[in-house]
């Protein structure tokens, strides 16, 4: 049974903010944890994990769709928020990063010149941004589906209201974070704040209570509350989830490419970077199954593994 109208609309003034703003890029993240007073307050910035979570590939036109994301503590991600900021900040400016843009050579971000001046540009500001994600995050996590298996499996099969990959991909991202808690034996509270998505977003939360039924009592435990909304323009993790979301559906679709092709497939070396964090999947934290090349070619590029 569908959650009454009166639940759903509660929920969705919850978890969607309105007439917001913030004097500076980390005090969006502090915003998270300010309803609290102030020694809960410290303690949560200190300890209390949040995980930033955003999309790619919602287009049913396409291959795959993921959600991906990472989690670290509200203090370490206002520090990254800074920090991106800064270098966003550093010639060529970015305003407003997005990771779709920012691969494009013509149209991007670069400025003008040479085809090698423009992807120098854009390789080196794409790296010191994932350097920033790999020295703030704590784990990443992700989940996907292709949209021929979607279309196969579920289409038509559920209500209307949640046909969609993202409902299914919301949930087990969360249910991946909590089990990852519970088998490495963290006890830490996790806030989920996913890029605003609309309609099928509040969907999502507004079945929370039916989902937190399915779960343990452990991974009930570490969850900090019902999952919030922001947008990528004011709170900035979630830019970096959307490097990392962009970038696992690239990998997805290109790896296959070249695997049909009979081609090698070598990834952007500030995928490597981020690919060096562990992630986390129903089952624990794990290190990438391509992690010695990852690690040589870090290494060959002066950059510590």
């Amino acid at each position: 049974m569908l959650p009454d109208r009166e639940w759903r609309e509660g929920k969705q003034r919850e978890a969607i903010s309105t007439d917001i703003s913030y004097t500076g890029p980390g005090e969006a993240v502090r915003a998270l944890v300010c309803g609290f007073a102030s020694p809960i307050r410290q303690k949560r910035l200190l300890l209390m994990l949040q995980a930033f979570i955003d999309d790619s590939g919602s287009e049913p036109g396409g291959k795959v769709f993921v959600l991906a994301g990472l989690l670290s503590t509200a203090s370490q991600w206002e520090q990254f928020s800074d920090e991106w900021a800064e270098i966003c900040g550093q010639e060529p400016a970015i305003a407003d990063f997005h990771m779709a843009r920012a691969y494009r050579i013509k149209g991007g971000y670069w400025g003008d010149g040479t085809l090698a001046e423009l992807t120098t540009r854009r390789d080196a500001k794409i790296l010191a941004l994932a350097e920033v994600v790999r020295k703030y995050a704590v784990v990443r996590v992700s989940s996907g589906v292709t949209w021929r298996a979607y279309e196969a499996a579920a289409r038509g099969k559920v209500p209307p209201e949640i046909d969609s990959p993202y409902f299914f991909l919301f949930w087990y991202i969360i249910q991946a974070v909590a089990r990852w808690q519970e088998d490495s034996g963290r006890r830490e509270k996790v806030d989920f704040i996913f890029d605003d998505q609309g309609k099928i977003g509040i969907t999502a939360v507004s079945w929370y209570p039916y989902f937190l039924a399915a779960f343990t009592d452990q991974e009930r435990s570490i969850l900090a509350g019902t999952p919030i909304f922001r947008h990528d323009s004011d709170v900035l993790p979630l830019k970096a989830a959307d490097m990392c979301a962009w970038y696992l559906r690239r990998e997805i679709t290109e790896h296959a490419h070249h695997v049909d092709r009979g081609e090698a497939y070598q990834r952007h070396l500030a995928m490597e970077v981020l690919w060096d964090l562990p992630y986390a999947v129903n089952g624990g934290a794990k290190r990438d199954h391509l992690g010695g090349v990852r690690r040589d070619r870090l290494a060959a590029a002066g950059l510590s593994p």
